[in-house]
């Protein structure tokens, strides 16, 4: 392929695919309109005519991006608005859109245990009516749930879809862990730092909405019974704040699975874990045996 020698570049092509950039522009509303009001007129259109070509250029491929796919395939993150003023040209660096709408979202979390693929999941995506017909009752008295049955069918994705729910109506300080990592997180701060295991148990504690995931496949001792879980619930329960479970058990089963009797042979732990699952959960629900994903 033959290289374009720029010095052969004739001054009237030049002046030519110049006068072709301004018309396309000015020809645009959008654009053309935008540098109107940023303090651009014709003659300075036509003066800075490559920064303002660029601008038309790249303001039609933010057009493009409509959602945080798009973000992620483009790698476009940033905007910028074109300005003159006093003769002097700036641009004004912004955030695209849909990347805002991911950062606004992900600042909600806490802790968000769960894939970027699932941001978008709600309710209306449940094909399962009869679960959401038994989550009404817990969502109106403002019971503690716990969702119950097979792996993969459909117990997480629905906790997903109630706390994704509750972001959308713009709360925060939201909270999904995963209970095997988070309580095994949890328990070695325990012993290696206390200021950090105090922190996070706080931040678990007073998050406006918490899900527990896979609740039961924790690892479990006493320090994660006496220390992290039964505080924990504890508290969220005096404070009465909204407290989400998915597990492989039965709410008897996991209880059973926490049982544990002291030197003594007594099982008070046990009964006080019992206490505060049975005052704040009014009715399990179970989603099946069945995996449906």
């Amino acid at each position: 392929m033959e290289k374009l020698n720029l010095f052969n570049v004739k001054k009237d092509d030049l002046s030519e695919y110049e006068n072709e950039c301004f018309v396309q522009i000015k020809k645009d509303p959008e654009v053309y309109g935008l540098l109107l009001n940023n303090g651009f007129e014709d003659a300075t259109i036509k003066k800075y005519i490559g920064s303002c070509h660029t601008f038309y250029d790249d303001y039609y491929k933010w057009k493009k991006i409509k959602t945080f796919d798009d973000v992620v395939n483009s790698g476009i993150r940033y905007i910028y608005t074109l300005k003159l003023k006093d003769g002097i040209i700036s641009r004004e660096r912004g955030i695209i859109p849909p990347y805002q709408e991911y950062i606004d979202y992900q600042s909600k979390y806490i802790y968000k245990d769960f894939d970027d693929s699932f941001d978008s999941v709600s309710l209306k995506n449940i094909d399962n009516k009869e679960l959401i017909s038994k989550l009404k009752k817990p969502l109106k008295e403002e019971s503690w749930i716990y969702l119950y049955g097979a792996i993969r069918s459909g117990r997480t994705y629905c906790s997903i879809a109630l706390i994704n729910s509750s972001a959308k109506r713009g709360s925060s300080g939201l909270a999904f862990i995963d209970s095997a990592t988070r309580f095994k997180e949890l328990s070695d701060l325990f012993f290696n730092d206390k200021v950090g295991f105090n922190r996070m148990l706080d931040s678990l504690k007073n998050a406006y909405l918490l899900v527990i995931d896979g609740f039961g496949n924790e690892y479990i001792n006493d320090i994660v019974r006496d220390s992290v879980v039964i505080p924990l619930l504890q508290y969220r329960a005096s404070n009465k704040k909204m407290t989400i479970f998915t597990s492989d058990f039965s709410l008897n089963d996991l209880i059973t699975l926490y049982a544990k009797r002291d030197k003594s042979g007594n099982n008070i732990r046990e009964k006080q874990l019992a206490n505060i699952l049975h005052s704040m959960i009014k009715d399990e629900i179970y989603t099946g045996y069945t995996s449906l994903y």
